[in-house]
């Protein structure tokens, strides 16, 4: 599954989980869905939620087919964080 989501132009799912992948992925996806738990995609524009209905879906497919989405790593931290708390950890009981 991560293989064909890493060679993917776009994602269409319904899947909370294939959401966060595709950004990790940096694929754009269509959420199949009238609402996501991860608006911060939305916001960014890296997913676009379209729905169920077919003629929202057909643009919403046309609308990412013809963008430049440029995606930025960081959206969900720098991928330290579990280092820097044993770091913490270590400072304070050295």
């Amino acid at each position: 599954m991560l293989n064909l989501e890493l060679n993917a132009k776009m994602i269409i799912t319904d899947s909370g989980g294939v959401q966060r992948e595709a950004y990790y992925s940096h694929v754009p996806s269509l959420i199949l869905r009238n609402e996501s738990e991860w608006v911060e995609l939305i916001r960014e524009g890296y997913a676009t939620l379209v729905g169920v209905s077919t003629n929202v879906i057909k643009k919403g497919f046309d609308n990412v087919m013809l963008s430049n989405i440029k995606f930025e790593d960081g959206l969900y931290g720098n991928g330290y964080a579990a280092k820097n708390i044993v770091d913490q950890i270590d400072f304070i009981w050295g």
